[in-house]
């Protein structure tokens, strides 16, 4: 074990071994968990008063304990695993957005798992990005109820439940404000003596901006760009939306005896995400980034990583503010000890990353000293690498290229590309002055627990892997792998975040980790975004093979195959070409329909 991992690891168990959970069973609280997408440190009213009305969200924090160096990771998907798993986000197979990189590995256990073995009512609605095929889904991960968001449809939203697709009218924000008060209203109506954990995953304020029409008029009377409009729109839109959800709570009598923790999962972006609006520059980025902290969502600098965390839980825990370190790894050791368990893993789990907050929380306890590992999601190789560009090993990554940081105590390094910071944070929060060669010493040894700790997990086998596809997990519906996420890839294939590209050759071919739970015959229909009639694509998957031609369209049922149950391999190649000599634009994905099981929904979220 390096100094590091004792620093970080060993560190939480110590403090764990001195002190009894602070919460009995006969007490424990419901928990709502509500997490936003890309809601900066100052996007909130009570920061930055001059461009947002929050007043739900400002009312929330004046009743909380405010956890203000609070860190998560810097985009959604990796802060979404560290949440779920207590762990980094590296160690659970999570390694970057889309292109089969954000799926969660299938052994590790989640606090919706732990919860309901507890005792708890476990649901989840909004944004997942946890992995979206069979074994990865809300359902498959301890919750009871589920209801996942399209991404991102801020108006008439689609949502995928285990029966199936639920289209919405309307703004998207209202209508998962609307699905959360209802599980509130039902669950102070259940009569089964369960407390609950409700986990609401908000998809504002993330691009593409949009926010009711009065909203925005309101801003753009001020003088803001049409971007800064929509988006303080987009962040007002929001504020009420969450503000229905704790109405709702009060009115079902439930708020006294929930705990509610409000976060964001990274820092801003500037990025409008609509063709016909700007992005932030200049004037708009300085009206939103009062504190001037540097870098942004997808970053390692402060700005990227840094969130407020509100805590609340009245007559229990002391609103202010605490400025001791915590992390979003803290969050799941926290749900443990609400729940009346000792906050760390059970015999087999994974080890948990983080240490409980809630002796903070009740007491204002000291944590005990740490390190925090953070590390972009962007995997970079010699010489460069796009983010999808496809990484055949984990052993490609050198750890002096990586982007990475490092925090201890008022101490903060930074490598990107090789390039070393040093920062004082608690004096210098901005990161403009660089101290490393002024202390060369700490430089060194900071830097070299970065490297240990990032090659550690990199040489793990947990990290940097392509995911594995269940087949025939559920007779009545079909199972699909998604091309975007091969382990291999044959010829002029292109890696991408949601399809593959560049079939263009006898040969080219992709291939993916599958495990066949359910042995029996099924039929394969490919799905394509411009296939060519004619052209012949071969599947194989251990020692059983199916050769087909395409259709012209989208969609092609290439004809059927038995599978014998295990882990295995699923290969797909280009045996001939078309007529005219195409194939298809993109692979999007193949489809595995089982006797009497229906074809399944196409996930897109």
């Amino acid at each position: 074990m390096t100094p590091f991992y004792r620093a970080l690891f060993v560190g939480p168990i110590l403090f764990l071994l001195s002190y009894a959970p602070v919460c009995v069973a006969k007490e424990r609280p419901n928990i709502l968990i509500v997490l936003t997408d890309d809601q900066g440190r100052d996007d909130f009213g009570y920061r930055n008063p001059y461009v947002y009305e929050t007043p739900y969200l400002d009312r929330l924090r004046s009743q909380s304990l405010e956890f203000s160096r609070f860190y998560v990771n810097q985009t959604c998907a990796p802060t979404r695993a560290s949440l779920l798993t207590g762990r980094h986000f590296l160690e659970t197979g999570v390694w970057g957005v889309h292109g089969g990189q954000d799926y969660l590995n299938l052994d590790e256990t989640t606090f919706a798992e732990r919860l309901l073995e507890l005792g708890y009512a476990t649901a989840f609605y909004g944004k997942w990005h946890s992995g979206k095929t069979d074994g990865y889904l809300p359902w498959d991960r301890g919750f009871e109820e589920g209801e996942l968001a399209h991404l991102y449809r801020h108006e008439n939203g689609i949502f995928y439940t285990r029966e199936g697709e639920v289209r919405t009218k309307g703004w998207t924000g209202r209508s998962l404000a609307e699905k959360a008060s209802q599980y509130l209203r039902a669950r102070s109506k259940a009569g089964d003596g369960r407390p609950f954990c409700l986990y609401l995953s908000m998809l504002a304020p993330h691009g593409p901006w949009y926010a009711p029409e009065e909203r925005v008029t309101k801003y753009r009377k001020r003088g803001y760009s049409k971007s800064l409009a929509e988006f303080a729109g987009m962040i007002e839109e929001l504020d009420g939306n969450i503000g229905r959800v704790l109405e709702a709570l009060d009115e079902s009598g439930l708020a006294d005896d929930t705990v509610v923790l409000f976060f964001s999962d990274n820092g801003p972006i500037m990025n409008s995400g609509r063709k016909d609006m700007a992005d932030h520059v200049g004037k708009d980025w300085e009206l939103r980034n009062p504190s001037q902290l540097r870098g942004n969502k997808g970053t390692v600098y402060e700005n990227g990583v840094r969130v407020p965390l509100f805590a609340r839980w009245p007559g229990r825990i002391r609103a202010g503010e605490s400025t001791q370190l915590s992390h979003v790894v803290d969050i799941f050791p926290t749900l443990l000890e609400l729940a009346g368990e000792r906050p760390d893993a059970r015999k087999g789990d994974a080890p948990l990353r983080g240490h409980s907050l809630l002796p903070v929380m009740l007491h204002g306890a000291e944590l005990p000293p740490r390190s925090l590992f953070i590390a972009s999601d962007h995997a970079q190789v010699p010489g460069g690498r796009h983010r999808y560009d496809f990484l055949s090993s984990a052993k490609l990554l050198e750890g002096e290229v990586q982007d990475l940081a490092l925090r201890e105590g008022n101490r903060k390094l930074v490598r990107r590309g090789g390039r070393i910071e040093l920062f004082d944070i608690e004096n210098d929060p901005s990161e403009l002055r660089d101290l490393s060669k002024v202390e060369p010493e700490v430089s060194e040894r900071m830097s070299r627990q970065l490297l240990d700790t990032f090659e550690s997990i990199r040489d793990s086998g947990r990290a940097f892997q392509a995911p594995v596809f269940r087949i025939g997990v559920d007779e009545d519906r079909a199972s699909f792998v998604f091309a975007c996420a091969p382990s291999e890839l044959y010829g002029s294939v292109k890696y991408g975040s949601h399809a593959t590209t560049g079939w263009a050759r006898v040969g080219d071919g992709q291939a993916h980790r599958v495990d066949v739970v359910q042995e029996g015959w099924f039929s394969v229909i490919l799905h394509v975004a411009g296939g060519k009639k004619g052209a012949r694509v071969k599947i194989e998957v251990g020692k059983s093979s199916l050769v087909g031609d395409l259709t012209e369209g989208n969609r092609t049922k290439l004809g059927r195959i038995y599978l014998a149950k295990g882990d295995g391999v699923l290969s797909c190649v280009l045996k001939s070409l078309s007529a005219d000599g195409g194939v298809f634009e993109s692979l999007k994905a193949i489809e595995f329909i089982g006797d009497g099981a229906t074809q399944g929904a196409f996930y897109s979220f």
